[in-house]
């Protein structure tokens, strides 16, 4: 029988398909894609179910390991999780194994040192043949931490589903912000808390909701109103906390798509790799001075607004749609396998 070349996907089949096409015009081969959405985080138990999907699903993968070539996980614990299952068995082995958006964020105590030993343990394994980060700078940092060749990570950048031809795009008067991971949420509150501005904040800051009037705090909504939200902001705010992490490529992205302005504080996986300043985004110092005449500038200068609105749109559809994130894929799988 013949082996398949799988992409094992956590989001959904609308990201998936440009995804695939991008690989299959690289390599030249077909591509079966597999969806087993895995980021329900709406509650404790639905984070619990999110965990024990990432060891069961590449379980299930593990038994028919036989029947694939190539495999490609864009949920980096399928990926860990399949070559642990290799590892522990045993196996022969059979197929080449990328894994997508790796990214290693330490934990404290007794779970932080199982987690650790969890990564020392699969990332050193054979049953791995490389890893893509959505940073420059976590290439050379993971490289180090687990002492692994630098050649063994490649640099990709994000890629998204076009989703704003969906949605009726206006500019409205409240300022946008969103995310879960490495976010400096007190930062950003704090900055624009009690300011002439309105604000919408989508994130799990509970905390905040009803300390400011003019900020509105959201949690748990749907696809749908997330991008109706955004689609009607005026501009929106993205401040990481730790910048040597890497976060906030997906709403700079989102944003980018939407032609919205997109105000960052300085990180290194973020600012550095998909931002030049002036041109499609605003780069400010983290204090509440910056951030606001920053603000104050884009309300100020028209043609500065304009000129980031189409700029972002034009790189999103040159640089970080799907489809050219799976032929940069494809690129590193056709690589992978002229080493065979």
């Amino acid at each position: 029988m013949m082996k398949q070349n799988m992409i094992l996907i956590d989001s959904n089949e609308t990201e998936g398909i440009d995804f695939k096409l991008g690989i299959e015009e690289v390599t030249g081969q077909k591509w079966t894609l597999i969806v087993k959405n895995s980021n329900d985080r709406s509650s404790k138990f639905a984070n619990l179910i999110r965990y024990i999907k990432y060891a069961i699903v590449p379980f299930g993968i593990f038994l028919r390991r036989n029947n694939f070539d190539n495999i490609i996980t864009w949920q980096q614990f399928y990926g860990l999780f399949f070559a642990f299952y290799c590892k522990l068995f045993h196996v022969k082995k059979s197929n080449k194994l990328l894994i997508m958006t790796f990214i290693y964020k330490g934990k404290r105590g007794l779970v932080g040192k199982i987690y650790k030993k969890f990564f020392d343990y699969v990332v050193h394994s054979q049953y791995i043949d490389g890893y893509t980060c959505v940073a420059n700078v976590e290439c050379e940092n993971y490289s180090s931490l687990f002492s692994l060749p630098k050649d063994k990570f490649n640099y990709v950048q994000w890629g998204l589903a076009d989703f704003a031809q969906e949605y009726e795009t206006k500019k409205g008067k409240y300022i946008f912000s969103a995310g879960r991971s490495n976010r400096d949420w007190q930062f950003v509150f704090e900055a624009l808390g009690n300011s002439k501005y309105s604000g919408k904040m989508i994130c799990s800051e509970e905390n905040y909701a009803g300390k400011y009037s003019n900020l509105e705090v959201l949690s748990n909504i749907s696809d749908e109103d997330y991008y109706r939200i955004l689609s009607q902001a005026y501009c929106v705010v993205i401040s990481i906390k730790d910048c040597s992490i890497s976060a906030g490529q997906i709403t700079l992205i989102q944003a980018m798509q939407f032609g919205k302005p997109v105000i960052l504080t300085q990180s290194d996986g973020l600012t550095n790799d998909y931002v030049e300043n002036g041109e499609n985004g605003l780069i400010v110092d983290k204090n509440k001075e910056s951030l606001l005449a920053a603000i104050d500038r884009l309300y100020s200068d028209p043609d500065l607004y304009e000129k980031l609105s189409k700029n972002g749109r034009r790189l999103f559809e040159e640089k970080f749609s799907n489809f050219r994130m799976g032929k940069d894929i494809g690129s590193i799988v056709r690589e992978l396998g002229n080493e065979r």
